[in-house]
C-alpha cells in the first residue's frame, strides 16, 4: 500500500489492508427451545419441555427474565424437597434425535440465589419414544450429573457425557434439589440449557 496519508490512495485501485479468518459459527444447540424463548400463552411449560407434576406440589415453573434484557428464562420455585420425586415428574425435557456412541457437552446457565444445591442428571432410556419412557418404572444409570450450588447472578455449569451403542434411545434431562435444608420456598432461574456435540471426541469405527 502506498506510504503517506489517505490522500495518497489512488482512486479505483484495490488494496489489501488485512486478512483474518472468519470466526466459526456457534455450534447448534441440540435442545429445541433451550433458550426458553417459545412459551405459548396459557401453556404449563416452554415448548419442548414438560412441567413438574402439579399434583405433587414439590415445585412450579413460570416465565422470567433471563440474564440479558433480551433473553427469556424459567423461574422454578420449590415448596418442598423433590429429591424423592420420580425424574419423570419434575421439570424436564427429552432428546430423541441424538446419535449413539457420541460425546456431548451439556451447559446450563442458571441463577441460584439459594444455598440449596440443585442436581441435574441426564439419563438414556432405550425406548422408541419419550412417551414410552415416561411410563417406564425403571431408572437407567445416569449418563452425567451437574451440581449447581449457590451463585452470584447467572453462572454456567457444564458436563460431558457419551451416549450408549443402542440405535434407538432417548435422553432425559431433569433437575432436582439435593439438600437436607428443609426451609422453603427456594427458587432458581434457568436462562438456558445447551447441548452440543463435542467435535474431535474419539468416535467408534464405522
Amino acid at each position: 500500500m502506498p506510504s503517506g496519508d489517505a490522500d495518497a490512495i489512488e482512486p479505483g485501485v484495490l488494496y489489501t489492508v488485512s486478512v483474518a479468518p472468519l470466526p466459526p459459527p456457534p455450534a447448534k444447540n441440540l435442545i429445541d427451545n433451550g433458550d426458553f424463548t417459545a412459551w405459548q400463552p396459557g401453556a404449563a411449560a416452554p415448548d419442548f419441555f414438560l412441567p413438574p407434576d402439579p399434583g405433587r406440589g414439590f415445585s412450579a415453573i413460570e416465565p422470567a427474565d433471563g440474564k440479558t434484557p433480551e433473553s427469556k428464562g424459567v423461574k422454578q420455585t420449590w415448596s418442598a424437597n423433590d429429591s424423592i420425586e420420580a425424574y419423570t415428574k419434575v421439570f424436564r425435557c427429552w432428546l430423541t434425535d441424538l446419535r449413539p456412541n457420541t460425546t456431548y457437552r451439556l451447559t446450563l446457565a442458571v441463577n441460584n440465589p439459594s444455598p440449596k444445591e440443585i442436581f441435574l442428571r441426564a439419563f438414556q432410556y432405550n425406548t422408541r419414544s419419550a412417551a414410552e419412557a415416561e411410563n417406564s418404572t425403571e431408572v437407567p444409570p445416569a449418563l452425567a450429573g451437574i451440581a449447581i450450588g449457590q451463585t452470584e447472578g447467572f453462572e454456567e455449569f457444564s458436563a460431558e457425557f457419551k451416549t450408549g451403542a443402542e440405535e434407538v434411545f432417548c435422553v432425559l434431562l431433569a433437575p432436582k434439589l439435593r439438600s437436607p435444608d428443609v426451609s422453603f420456598p427456594s427458587h432458581c432461574i434457568w436462562d438456558s440449557w445447551r447441548l452440543t456435540e463435542v467435535v474431535g471426541a474419539p468416535q467408534p469405527a464405522q
